[in-house]
């Protein structure tokens, strides 16, 4: 099984590499007309447009507007270092809407919202992050719009989530079906369909669901996929929900009628999962080195500690440095939904009297997601507007937790 992942692994990043590198070689003169279009519609849109003016329901035009400076900011002579680096054109304070609109020619100098010129506008390295999806965004951006691109984005995330949800329905039955479709609407509607970024970890969440739903059990080709999905993971996405590729697969391949869940392999296949994302984000230190002469170790570092800070102490420290911040916001809505998570598994976990109806090792994929939160704290704090759609993962195992019968009582 060591060497099988191993080898998966050497392949996929011979292979993910290759592909950034010849997406990265791409002139940006040719995608110049589309991402032109592509900007103007997100300006269109603005800058943190919500719908029905709630919070968390915010369209994150920032991070697709960062991907289409990222895809203009490439430097094309050299794809190698490009693909390392993934540069993109900023200021200090991050104003990535100013700044695109000088990498199209828009204009020459980058104001900000009130028309204030913009200092220190310079090209930055954002290697710490695969950007893998610009394997695809830019050879795309070459034929069609950002808008044309959501659609069919779009259309290919309905097809694959109807087909998941199809082989769920056969394969667990109505009572996980239901809450599974229920649940993922509830967080995906109206704004995932309309963020390309947003749409990536569901795509994979997707894709994860059907592997593990299609044919016989096999518990090493299960390893082999949930490695997979967390190696691409790491690959496509910018943290935005990555905890949905590991929780949803799980729940659907140990809820199948003839699989009996357990703890030990839920931890089994988290762990493969782990161990494909972590490996794979952190090849890329190495490779830029040897690639390219990058060094990406310092950024690495520094923005590991501040994502990763932990503690209450932290905690309560951010919580009142945003204190009005956080409650004009609606930022408040994410740590509400944390505390009732983590409230309602304890509760799950310590009442044990009707366990033999209980499948507690649901009690163990709803407790990942507020783990994530309590290691990713400043991350997961700033970004609430798209981060607290994990906590997906954490209501349905709860959900089936509390609502379906054991497989081994009731035959299913």
């Amino acid at each position: 099984m060591a060497t099988r992942l191993v080898l998966c692994y050497v392949v996929v990043v011979a292979v993910a590499t290759a592909a950034l590198v010849w997406a990265m070689s791409i002139k940006p003169d040719a995608l110049e007309p589309n991402v032109r279009v592509s900007v103007h519609q997100l300006q269109e849109l603005g800058r943190r447009p919500q719908v029905c003016g709630i919070p968390l329901w915010r369209i994150d035009t920032f991070t697709d507007m960062l991907m289409l400076n990222v895809a203009m900011s490439a430097d094309a002579d050299h794809p190698v270092t490009a693909a390392m680096e993934c540069r993109f054109f900023i200021d200090p304070s991050y104003d990535v809407y100013a700044t695109t609109q000088v990498l199209i020619g828009d204009t020459d100098v980058a104001v900000d919202a009130s028309g204030q010129p913009l200092d220190d506008v310079h090209f930055q390295s954002y290697g710490r992050y695969w950007h893998g999806l610009q394997t695809l965004l830019r050879p795309l951006l070459v034929i069609a719009p950002y808008s044309t691109l959501l659609v069919a984005n779009g259309i290919l995330l309905a097809v694959l989530i109807a087909v998941a949800l199809t082989l769920m329905w056969r394969r667990c039955g109505r009572s996980v079906c239901v809450p599974t479709m229920v649940v993922l609407m509830a967080v995906m509607v109206p704004v995932v369909p309309l963020c390309l970024q947003l749409e990536v970890c569901f795509v994979l969440m997707s894709a994860g669901m059907i592997a593990v739903l299609t044919g016989g059990v096999s518990w090493q080709r299960w390893t082999v996929v949930f490695f997979l999905i967390g190696a691409l993971t790491a690959y496509a996405d910018l943290l935005t929900t990555p905890q949905l590729t590991l929780c949803i697969p799980l729940i659907a391949a140990f809820t199948r009628r003839d699989v009996r869940g357990s703890v030990a392999g839920v931890i089994g296949m988290s762990a493969s999962w782990a161990i494909g994302y972590v490996a794979f984000w952190l090849t890329k230190l190495p490779l830029a080195y040897w690639l390219a002469g990058v060094s990406l170790r310092d950024d690495f570092v520094a923005n590991a500690r501040v994502r990763s800070s932990i503690g209450l102490s932290r905690l309560f420290e951010l919580m009142s440095e945003r204190a009005g911040w956080t409650i004009d916001n609606g930022q408040w809505g994410i740590w509400l939904l944390v505390v009732v998570a983590i409230s309602v598994v304890a509760a799950q976990i310590v009442n044990r009297k009707s366990s033999n109806c209980q499948i507690n090792w649901l009690l163990v994929v709803a407790a990942i997601v507020p783990c994530w939160y309590m290691l990713m704290l400043q991350h997961s704090i700033i970004h609430y507007w798209f981060t607290w759609r994990a906590l997906a993962a954490t209501a349905l195992a709860l959900w089936i937790n509390k609502n379906v019968k054991c497989k081994m009582e009731n035959g299913q």
